[in-house]
């Protein structure tokens, strides 16, 4: 089966329905040249159907060309051919670089919310919404990064490498060594940050992610502008309160808990004396009493 559809991964038909006349895309094409839609609704699947409508059809007499899916212009690149295979393949760089003995205990013992743990835990897993990983699961995206619009959205670009994220980078003092990684799995990256960074920049690190992440989000379904100088700060802020409401946390004291007296006679040749009083404020009345006790 020739692969033509738009699909981010296998260009396949998905699911169709059995249709023995139609064997090339010229069937599937009115005498015009342009799409025949009932035709395709008919023969495809619902998600099929969608895909092969979106693409533009020649109508004039050029011939047909070829053209690179995921590069904004249609020109292939070696560089970019890379980035896709790299971006495909991370299931399997992330299983291999599982094996080598990651060191997840590292991040659980961070000081940080567990949701920007568990969500760091995801993005090493490839388990966070990018085009790649929504490609893999089957659902129909494009897998161009909506944020750049001109590169292949793996998790490492989406959270590291996307040209729009230069000023936070900079911000960082990343500079050299770490840019021959970016187009690689972000579980190997990130298991650079930790063995590079000190502690406190590696908390700092991980809110950055989070961030991207949420504002990305943001940008997608909510249509908010995309802020990145406030990344950085935002995220030092955010840490720093964080462990300011953790310090005061700790240092709270615990109220102890007394334990109730118990009445002990008084020693030989002497007398103990227990007193107790009452108030009734509505009968204006005092009650009071005394017991006196000897050692016996």
């Amino acid at each position: 089966m020739d692969r033509w559809i738009p699909h981010l991964v296998s260009f396949k038909v998905l699911s169709s329905k059995s249709h023995e006349e139609v064997y090339l895309v010229h069937h599937i094409k009115t005498a015009s040249g342009s799409w025949n839609g009932p035709l395709i609704n008919e023969i495809f699947m619902e998600e099929d159907a969608r895909a092969i409508l979106s693409i533009p059809t020649n109508l004039s007499s050029r011939d047909d060309s070829f053209y690179s899916h995921f590069t904004k212009y249609g020109e292939y690149s070696v560089s970019f051919g890379y980035e896709v295979c790299a971006a495909l393949d991370i299931l399997k760089s992330t299983s291999g670089s599982q094996g080598n003995g990651f060191c997840w205990n590292r991040i659980w013992a961070l000081e940080l919310p567990p949701k920007i743990k568990i969500f760091i835990w995801r993005a090493c897993n490839s388990w966070i919404s990018t085009q790649v990983n929504l490609a893999k699961r089957k659902v129909l995206v494009s897998g161009v990064c909506p944020v750049c619009s001109s590169s292949f959205e793996a998790t490492i670009h989406a959270l590291w490498s996307c040209s729009k994220l230069k000023a936070v980078r900079s911000m960082f003092g990343v500079t050299n060594g770490w840019n021959q990684i970016k187009k690689g799995c972000f579980l190997d990256f990130f298991g650079v940050c930790m063995t590079r960074l000190k502690e406190e920049d590696l908390r700092v690190l991980c809110v950055v992610f989070w961030r991207i992440c949420l504002m990305c989000n943001q940008l997608v379904h909510g249509g908010r502008t995309w802020m990145v100088e406030e990344i950085l700060p935002w995220s030092k802020d955010f840490v720093e309160e964080f462990q300011a409401a953790n310090i005061q946390s700790n240092d709270r004291s615990i109220p102890v808990r007394q334990q109730p007296t118990i009445w002990t006679p008084p020693g030989e040749n002497s007398f103990k004396l227990n007193t107790d009083a009452a108030l009734d404020s509505c009968s204006s009345m005092v009650g009071l009493g005394l017991i006196i006790q000897n050692y016996k």
